[in-house]
Parts: structure tokens; sequence; C-alpha cells
């Protein structure tokens, strides 16, 4: 009887283990993502400032704006699609939600001025 127990009491030990593991891995795969996004975030903002930087046209607020829709975009589709598995209170879910509002408003203007700019 003692040797079921001791067995019992180890496969518990044991499933505890395999769940902190579990749990630890998923942490590190929710950083590794988020860690990701955040560099696709600021490559996109890069991406899209470096034709300014080096000269290659002149900036007109309207083709700052389109450059801003190409790049941007994929960035709040991104975040949109990711948003209802980050838990909302951590810093990876407070950070895709800002960035969810600030792309939002930011494109809205973008896509008003590229509109304005190929239509004008």
């Amino acid at each position: 009887m003692s040797t079921v127990a001791r067995g019992a009491g180890g496969q518990e030990a044991r499933d505890r283990a395999c769940y902190e593991l579990i749990d630890r891995s998923r942490e590190r795969s929710e950083w590794n993502l988020a860690a990701r996004e955040a560099r696709l975030a600021l490559g996109g903002f890069v991406v899209s400032h470096l034709p300014m930087m080096l000269g290659l046209f002149e900036t007109t607020v309207g083709e700052v704006a389109i450059i801003h829709l190409f790049c941007y975009s994929p960035a709040l589709i991104s975040l949109a699609r990711r948003r209802s598995r980050v838990a909302p209170g951590s810093p990876f879910g407070i950070w895709v939600h800002v960035m969810l509002v600030v792309l939002s408003i930011s494109l809205a203007f973008d896509l008003r001025d590229s509109v304005r700019f190929l239509f004008a």
C-alpha cells in the first residue's frame, strides 16, 4: 500500500513539473513572438522613414501617407489578429493595444492624405 501511495505522489510531482515546464515554454514562446513583433514594428517605422532620410524624393504629406499605408497596414493586421490571444494586463498586451490605437488613428489620417494626394 505504501508503494502505491508513493507512486501516486510521485506521479503528481511529475505532472506538476511537466505543467511548470509547459508554462515556462509558453512564456518563452510568447516573449519570442513579442520580440519578433516589436522588431517588425520598428522595422516598418525605419523603412517608412528611410527614403526621406536619404533624400530619395521630395517629401510631401501625400507621399509619406502612401508609404505609411504600405508599411503600417501589415503591422495593424498582425496585431489585430494577435489581440485576442494576448493578456491585456501584461506588458506585451498593453503594448499591443496601444499600438493598435496609434496605428489605427495614424492610418486613418494617412488614408485621407493619400487619397487627397492621388486624386488632387
